[in-house]
């Protein structure tokens, strides 16, 4: 589904008020100035299963995103905007930037903003929902109106990115996959909480504790490993052991200590005597039992043999 919207086929006393409500359509209610005269503007619109895609060509003026605009409607989004020609002023909260051609940013709806476009501009407007960013959209909130440029680091993938995809969904070039694509945006902003400089996401306790309960839960899995921790939270694997960085001890460390744990108390357990030293282990993710004995030897000083010998003796 698109949306097309040119001043060109209205009147020249028609077209300002034309496009306020076409843009109150396509995106939600924002107060805009016009700065030159006459004005003139296209939207051409994209709605894909995960996101919109907007392209906007004006000439200058200035949007707002009012506290009134956000009472009216607020579709709960985080807007990425990558400027293809032209040069924007952008502020949101207390930070202030320009926004240069190539360059990206982010913005929130759900808190006021304002972008004034200094000269005839095109801008590339993708809006993802800010529930599919998590646990990074708060993070990603807390960073917008900063320009990221396009020309290093993950700014490098996701203009082109954004640009072929715009192009490509207006030329009618993309085929049955570009439903996936919003799904790319979406790993890629997800990405840029974690590695995007001033904008990296700092880890949560929340989320911490949540991963320390999925660990909990998959212990029994030999297969349990960093790389599918964070799978299972969409997050990055680096971004998983910033996580661990103040509990002292690496991911795998911390899965292998509640391993060994489980299997001490189990191995102390009178009710599970009849359980082998090894279907113990195994219980527990641990199916080698030579690897499980050299680690809990390490760990406590005695062979499980000896431990479970010892525990034996004190309950005789």
């Amino acid at each position: 589904m698109s949306l097309v919207f040119d001043t060109g086929s209205m009147a020249p006393e028609e077209r300002f008020e034309g496009w306020q409500e076409a843009a109150a359509r396509c995106f939600f209610p924002m107060a805009i100035r016009r700065a030159t005269e006459p004005f003139s503007g296209r939207i051409v619109g994209h709605e894909l299963p995960s996101i919109d895609v907007v392209r906007v060509t004006a000439t200058p003026n200035d949007c707002l995103r009012t506290p009134g605009g956000i009472a009216a409607r607020d579709p709960e989004q985080l807007q990425l905007h990558v400027l293809r020609r032209g040069r924007c002023e952008i502020s949101q909260d207390d930070r202030r930037d320009v926004l240069t051609e190539g360059s990206l940013t982010t913005l929130d709806s759900s808190r006021p903003w304002a972008i004034r476009a200094v000269e005839p501009f095109e801008l590339l407007v993708l809006a993802v929902p800010k529930v599919l960013l998590r646990p990074f959209g708060d993070a990603l909130a807390a960073g917008t109106a900063r320009t990221i440029p396009g020309d290093a680091g993950l700014g490098s993938l996701i203009v082109p990115f954004a640009f072929g995809l715009a192009d490509r969904l207006e030329d009618g070039s993309l085929g049955d996959g570009r439903d996936e694509l919003g799904e790319t945006l979406v790993g890629l902003l997800r990405a840029l909480a974690v590695d995007g400089g001033e904008r990296r996401a700092a880890p949560t306790p929340a989320l911490l504790m949540r991963v320390k309960a999925h660990i909990e839960r998959h212990l029994g899995d030999p297969a349990l490993r960093p790389g599918s921790i964070a799978a299972a939270h969409f997050i990055t694997t680096r971004y998983l052991h910033r996580l661990f960085e103040a509990e002292g001890c690496t991911v795998s460390e911390w899965i292998r200590r509640a391993r060994l744990e489980r299997c001490r108390r189990d191995l102390a357990d009178p009710a599970l005597a009849g359980d082998t030293i090894l279907a113990v282990a195994t219980r527990w993710g641990m199916p080698d039992g030579a690897h499980f004995s050299r680690m809990f030897r390490a760990a406590y000083g005695m062979s499980p043999r000896e431990f479970r010998a010892g525990c034996a003796g004190l309950t005789a």
